[in-house]
């Protein structure tokens, strides 16, 4: 009667994802006499919340690889060699243990965060 609109692959790909998060989309609380929303609707949000997490991880170490040669401090223009750390980040997903690029200055004495993109002025709306 009803058919969903995902592939065969996707519900592939969903199943994995909730395997590893041992969820099982399967269980007579999700899919069978005893589910309900507010059981489905947790479930989700969890899966939710772990694809948002490793999203943003994943894109901030593509970011940090961008940055492969030494930068320049923003005070004095030295060149400074790149390192990364991973920090963790408090996101509406949850907690995300993100990598970002850190310089150290000798000359100043100081760490920068080097940025991918330059810093430009834009409009601010309210």
């Amino acid at each position: 009667m009803f058919q969903n609109s995902w592939s065969a692959e996707d519900q592939q790909a969903l199943d994995k994802i909730a395997k590893k998060l041992d969820i099982d989309l399967e269980a007579n609380d999700l899919a069978g006499a005893e589910a309900t929303f507010t059981s489905i609707e947790v479930a989700a949000s969890k899966i939710g919340r772990a694809v948002t997490r490793q999203v943003i991880e994943d894109l901030a170490i593509k970011q940090t690889e961008l940055l492969d040669q030494p930068q320049p401090c923003p005070d004095c223009q030295r060149l400074c060699e790149v390192r990364g750390r991973t920090r963790s980040l408090t996101t509406g997903g949850g907690t995300a243990d993100i990598n970002e690029a850190v310089c150290h200055c000798s000359e100043c004495r100081r760490d920068f965060f080097p940025s991918t993109c330059s810093v430009t002025a834009s409009p601010t709306w309210l």
